[in-house]
């Protein structure tokens, strides 16, 4: 069930099973998730982003028109989505250039961000490109500019080996540029 469905029938559907709502009500967490979100929508009030500022302007008010609900819920998913992105750069605010150039290092890591680029031509053929970001437990980044057929999917934890490139810093991130990279999927431990 969509988000917004759930929110709808648990305010405005009498026949909403009562130990479903119960259950909703019981989550300690909710109370103050919501009252963040409610506060992240709002602070987008005059945003130059169209999406931000209609939420913060819906946030705004006591009430909402039914037909405006399905945005204002929206904004729980974009909350998430803003606390994962920070985390994120909190991490990689960390991040040391790991390696001499030219040195094979592997790491165990998590892909951060697949960006797909602009393809080359060579004569009939085109390659695809990707930018491939990946991330250890220790905050350092690595960037791969892959032309790999298959490369690993946002959120995979890999073993990931490469030849350093280069060191780089990418707004005020320092990052290692590896080349020639093998992505190895990592096996779960056993607990």
């Amino acid at each position: 069930m969509p988000t917004a469905d759930g929110v709808e029938a648990y305010f405005f559907d009498r026949k909403a099973p009562m130990d479903w709502r119960a259950a909703i009500d019981a989550d300690p967490d909710a109370p103050t998730a919501a009252a963040a979100v409610r506060a992240w929508a709002v602070q987008g009030y005059g945003s130059l982003c169209d999406y931000r500022h209609k939420v913060g302007q819906l946030a705004k008010g006591e009430t909402v028109d039914p037909r405006h609900l399905p945005t204002l819920v929206s904004a729980i998913a974009g909350w998430y989505r803003d606390q994962e992105k920070e985390a994120t750069e909190r991490a990689a605010q960390n991040s040391k250039p790991q390696g001499t150039v030219g040195e094979r290092i592997t790491t165990t890591a998590t892909v951060t961000t697949v960006i797909e680029l602009e393809g080359r031509t060579y004569g009939y053929r085109t390659q695809r490109r990707r930018l491939v970001k990946f991330q250890d437990t220790s905050g350092n980044v690595f960037v791969w500019f892959s032309s790999a057929a298959d490369v690993p999917d946002q959120g995979d934890e890999v073993e990931l080996t490469g030849t350093v490139k280069d060191h780089s810093i990418y707004g005020e991130t320092a990052q290692t540029v590896l080349t020639r990279c093998r992505v190895a999927a990592r096996e779960p431990v056993a607990a």
